[in-house]
């Protein structure tokens, strides 16, 4: 149980993106298989990740290589 709540105690949430990702080391996007707005995400998520962030995606039908330049640092998607 101790672990448990310590791990509860660890946990945060938020609606606000910008503050998601202040210090994200890695980022992984479960958006609607649309393109369009998987590409307006990444371009809004550039703008507020530190450079050091790593975006990642579950997409399972689109190519994730479509989606790197969106990202303003394609060598970390």
């Amino acid at each position: 149980q101790e672990q448990l709540d310590k791990t509860f105690d660890n946990l945060s949430y938020t609606s606000n993106l910008a503050e998601a990702v202040k210090d994200a080391d890695l980022m992984i996007e479960a958006i609607p298989e649309i393109p369009k707005i998987k590409i307006e995400f990444y371009e809004k998520l550039a703008k507020l990740a530190p450079e050091k962030t790593i975006f990642a995606t579950n997409t399972s039908t689109l190519l994730p290589s479509q989606f790197a330049e969106s990202t303003g640092r394609p060598a970390q998607f």
